[in-house]
């Protein structure tokens, strides 16, 4: 029997465009990175790096990511471009492209697309619906709809929303919510806690059988702290939970600023 392999839509920890609070931050950044996570249950663990970069030119911001890892015991690579476009004062859209290679963790192709509305005098509430569309691995296909509401109050940033998501074949519906707290300021230190439960679609096991719908939680906390000018350290620990194993690990990155 095959190891079990998720659908990737909610696995691949990668965002072809950013959160609209991260959105709203115009620095520039080069971020290089390795990362490890244990997955029990003898499923595999997690290993590899790469990099990702947020350039603006103009009033454009781009999103670079190149990333090389192994998962599942599945090697493959991952690489992504995305943009951030400005269409008013008050709103803004944000599309990505990516595709991977490997037997089926990462996809052939992921496509996602968000609008962006800001409001109050303040500008200090942002509202975002969006929609992503994964060629996943192996004949397996997902489309998700989602939305979100980022807040600013002083220094912190408090963001939540979901995501529904329908995986073919078969037609199974699934759906997530998450909750993030980002405080800190660009020079010194950055810090964000996440969190998100919800139903996945898809497990595959190689066999006949295939597990659907099942509950999985995920948290992770990320510090971003400035050495000098321009450059500093990021770190990130992460835990995910699902019925079939547990994976915990976490990322250290290197970062340039400007």
């Amino acid at each position: 029997m095959m190891r079990p392999r998720l659908a990737p839509l909610f696995v691949l920890s990668l965002a072809l465009v950013p959160s609209p609070a991260a959105a709203q931050r115009a620095a520039g950044w080069v971020d290089a990175f390795g990362l490890y996570q244990h997955v029990g249950n003898d499923f595999g663990d997690w290993k590899g790096g790469g990099v990702r970069a947020q350039i603006p030119i103009g009033s454009t911001i781009w999103y670079l990511e190149g990333l090389g890892q192994e998962a599942f015991g599945d090697e493959g690579a991952f690489g992504s471009i995305g943009a951030r476009i400005n269409l008013s004062r008050n709103w803004y859209t944000t599309l990505g492209v990516g595709g991977g290679s490997g037997d089926f963790f990462f996809p052939d192709v992921r496509l996602d697309g968000t609008l962006s509305r800001i409001l109050l005098p303040s500008r200090r509430l942002i509202v975002t619906a969006g929609a992503t569309w994964v060629d996943a691995k192996q004949g397996f296909e997902d489309l998700s709809l989602s939305g979100s509401l980022a807040a600013y109050v002083g220094g912190t940033v408090l963001e939540a929303g979901g995501r529904w998501n329908r995986s073919l074949p078969g037609s199974v519906t699934s759906g997530r919510g998450f909750a993030s707290l980002t405080a800190g300021a660009d020079g010194r230190s950055w810090v964000t806690v996440r969190g998100s439960v919800g139903t996945e679609g898809y497990v595959l096991t190689g066999t006949a059988a295939t597990l659907r719908r099942f509950t999985s939680y995920e948290g992770n906390v990320t510090w971003r702290q400035w050495l000098g000018s321009g450059f500093g350290v990021r770190l990130q620990g992460d835990l995910y939970d699902n019925p079939f194993y547990t994976r915990a690990g976490g990322s250290l990155g290197l970062f340039a600023s400007w």
